[in-house]
C-alpha cells in the first residue's frame, strides 16, 4: 500500500474505510505501462481471464484479456456485455432528473446495496485507486475523480484512463479531492440484476457517485 500518496488524497468517509483496512493492497498506477500490466494480471502474461466468486460460491468469467502489440483486447464472455446498454442507467438520489430512479426500477431504495457494495469491495484483496480528471481537462474544466476497481480489472482502468485525463501516481497533486467516484462491483450484475449492466448515479452534496 503506497500510503504516503495516500495521505494526498481528501476522499469521503467511504472511501477512506476502505483504506483503512490494512490487508487490501492498494494499486495507484504510475504510467499507461503500468496499467498495460494491471489489465493483463502482470507483465508476462498473454491472456489472462477476469473472473469473480458469487455469493453461492461458484466462479464466473466476466472476460478474458489477451495482449496484443499495440495494448490488450478484451472479450466479454456474454455477448450482451459487447454493447453499451441504453437502459443501464438508474437515478438514487432524490434531486430532479428525467432519467429512471433507482426505486421506480427495483422498488427499494439504494442504501442497502450501496453499503454492500462498499463491503464488498473492502474484502479484495487488491483495489485499483485511480485519479483522474473527467471531462474536458485539456480545457481547464476537468472535474477530479477517482476510480475504486477491484485488482483484477486493470482492463476497465485502463479503458477510463485513455478514455479521460489519467492523474499518474506521481503527478498526484496534494490534497486531491474528488468530485465524481466510480465504483466498479461486476458480481452484483448477477446477483442482484439477473445479468443486466446497471450503473447507478448518486449525487450527493460532496461527491457524485458512480456505481458500475
Amino acid at each position: 500500500m503506497d500510503s504516503e500518496r495516500l495521505k494526498k488524497m481528501v476522499m469521503p468517509r467511504e472511501i477512506a474505510d476502505i483504506f483503512k483496512k490494512s490487508d487490501i493492497d492498494i494499486i495507484i498506477p504510475e504510467s499507461r505501462s503500468h496499467l498495460l500490466e494491471l489489465a493483463m494480471g502482470g507483465k508476462d502474461n498473454i491472456t489472462f481471464d477476469i473472473s469473480y466468486k458469487l455469493n453461492d460460491g461458484s466462479v464466473i468469467r466476466e472476460a478474458s484479456a489477451v495482449k496484443c502489440k499495440n495494448g490488450v483486447v478484451v472479450n466479454y464472455d456474454d455477448i450482451y456485455m459487447r454493447r453499451r446498454d441504453p437502459d443501464s442507467m438508474a437515478i438514487a438520489d432524490d434531486l430532479p432528473t428525467d432519467k429512471p430512479t433507482y426505486f421506480e426500477r427495483f422498488g427499494e431504495p439504494f442504501d442497502s446495496l450501496r453499503e454492500e457494495t462498499f463491503d464488498w469491495l473492502k474484502e479484495q484483496e487488491s483495489l485499483i485507486v485511480m485519479p483522474f480528471n473527467a471531462g474536458a481537462s485539456e480545457l481547464g474544466v476537468g472535474y477530479p475523480s477517482i476510480l475504486i476497481a477491484p485488482g483484477n480489472a486493470g482492463f476497465f482502468a485502463l479503458g477510463l484512463a485513455d478514455l479521460q485525463g489519467f492523474i499518474p501516481a506521481g503527478k498526484l497533486p496534494n490534497y486531491f479531492k474528488p468530485k465524481a467516484a466510480v465504483y466498479v462491483a461486476p458480481p452484483f450484475r448477477h446477483t442482484r440484476f439477473g445479468g443486466k449492466q446497471i450503473v447507478v448515479h448518486n449525487r450527493l452534496y460532496d461527491i457524485h457517485e458512480v456505481f458500475s
